[in-house]
């Protein structure tokens, strides 16, 4: 699978795409095909190298939406949409900016679909608040990896 991680800390330049192999799942996760992922002012401190122990092998990311393909609790139907935030990712497991994550089996359920919960969760940012780092963080993203993927 595809994931996106930062091999060093650094500005959104140092992300790379990599191959990496897909996630177990344990007893009581999912695993999710991901078709939406959020940016947080958290990640951009984790990438900087200023928010706990970096690990440049996982995919970064704290939140994604997306599908289930796998569930071993046998109560999420295949091909559920689901959310899910934290449990590790980024820091234990592949995060959000991944294709394929195995979280929590308790991850929230979405009647809408990915990409309605996706809209929902875009951030505002007041006109005069200039251009916060974290939104040209967010554009040099999705220049150098999102223009050019299919996933």
């Amino acid at each position: 699978m595809r994931a996106i991680v930062a091999r060093k800390p650094g500005a959104p330049e140092v992300l790379e795409i990599v191959e990496a192999a897909e996630p177990e799942v344990r007893d009581g996760e999912v695993k999710i095909r991901v078709h939406a992922f959020g940016l947080n002012k958290a990640e951009r401190y984790y990438r900087a190298g200023n928010y706990g122990i970096f690990s440049p092998e996982l995919a970064l990311g704290y939140e994604a939406v997306g599908e289930v393909v796998e569930d071993s609790t046998c109560r999420t139907a295949r091909g559920q949409r689901v959310s899910t935030a934290m449990g590790g990712m980024m820091t234990q497991r592949q995060g959000g900016y991944a294709e394929f994550i195995a979280v929590n089996a308790s991850c929230g359920r979405l009647e809408g679909g990915a990409h309605e919960a996706a809209r929902c969760r875009r951030r505002r940012v007041h006109p005069a608040a200039g251009r916060p780092r974290a939104v040209r963080d967010v554009d040099v993203v999705s220049r150098r990896f999102f223009n050019s993927l299919e996933w």
